[in-house]
């Protein structure tokens, strides 16, 4: 019974209760936070619905191994990594899509390396680029 009430005690002494206003408090920025989420929601629907999705998966992947070769030393000896789209970041707002991976080619001197490279998609102009290509 004792320990009971030596453990009320200290859980009152050490643990206060939040106050009416720190609660409200508590509850305003959960409710802020849950609009902040459904508005960031609301806008990137809108974005993919202004911007398209105007790739196939497969078109934009070749395209952007097609880049990758021309700028190896030997393109026939590309091994490009299983996962293509590992590092996969979208920017709605520029209607663009960047994908990142690695690929191991044969330099002049015969020897295996790895690069990674960068492809963005403008899915509004329907174009790809190569943004960089390099060693690791």
């Amino acid at each position: 019974m004792r320990f009971i009430a030596l453990v009320l005690l200290l859980t009152s002494c050490c643990c206060p209760q939040k106050s009416k206003e720190q609660k409200e408090a508590d509850q305003a920025a959960a409710a802020s936070a849950s609009a902040q989420r459904a508005a960031k929601k609301a806008e990137l629907a809108e974005n993919r619905k202004r911007c398209g999705d105007r790739f196939a998966t497969s078109e934009w992947e070749d395209t952007c191994r097609d880049l990758v070769r021309k700028r190896l030393f030997q393109p026939s000896s590309a091994e490009f990594s299983y996962l293509m789209s590992v590092a996969r970041d979208e920017d709605p707002k520029l209607c663009r899509q960047f994908y990142s991976s690695t690929v191991e080619s044969k330099n002049a001197f015969g020897a295996t390396i790895e690069h990674r490279f960068r492809c963005s998609f403008d899915t509004k102009k329907n174009r790809v680029t190569l943004d960089y290509i390099g060693m690791n």
